[in-house]
This record gives structure tokens, C-alpha cells and sequence, in this order.
């Protein structure tokens, strides 16, 4: 095993595989991050595994209640960018495409 998801913070219920990049992996979560969320405790996070020492560090927790409010988000790779899509995106109602530099 290389890393538990704590059920809070870090995320939980991981999905899609995993993006190996530079050493470290890269994933998304379908939920946790933040603490309330359209009444679950999340709604997912974007996270960076270190490969060499196992700790994970979140890159960016959607939010509820602000234009980033989203759920089920996934991501790719392209030109060592991250690109995804969520759904449910207040202001946009049939979801987001983002993309986020590790």
C-alpha cells in the first residue's frame, strides 16, 4: 500500500486511474476536500502522491457555493498539464473543463 485515504481532508473515493508524472502521481477524488458539500462532506479533491516517500498532498479541494462547485471530477495529461472536467458547475450548469500546472 502506498497511501490511505483518510476520509476527510486529503479526499475519499478515488477514481479513474492514476497520472504518473516526474515522479509523483496524480489523481482525483469524489469526495472530501471541504467540508460540506450539496450535504456530503466533500466534493472531491485533485491530489499529488510522491512515489519516493508516499505522502500525498492535495492540489486543489472543489468547494460548494462558489463558482468552482463541482462533482465528479476527472483529469488527463497533455504537455505536463493536468486537464479535467467536473460537473455541476454553479454558473455553468452542465459542468467545467479546467486544467491545473503541478
Amino acid at each position: 500500500m502506498l497511501y490511505s485515504f483518510q476520509g476527510g481532508t486529503d479526499g475519499w473515493s478515488p477514481k479513474q486511474p492514476l497520472i504518473s508524472l516526474d515522479g509523483n502521481l496524480y489523481g482525483v477524488t469524489a469526495n472530501g476536500g471541504t467540508k460540506n458539500c450539496h450535504g456530503k462532506a466533500g466534493c472531491g479533491t485533485i491530489y499529488q502522491l510522491n512515489l519516493t516517500t508516499g505522502a500525498e498532498k492535495v492540489l486543489f479541494a472543489f468547494k460548494a457555493g462558489v463558482t468552482n462547485d463541482t462533482a465528479d471530477p476527472t483529469i488527463t495529461l497533455r504537455d505536463k498539464t493536468l486537464y479535467g472536467t467536473a460537473a455541476l458547475a454553479r454558473g455553468a450548469q452542465d459542468g467545467i473543463i479546467f486544467k491545473l500546472s503541478p
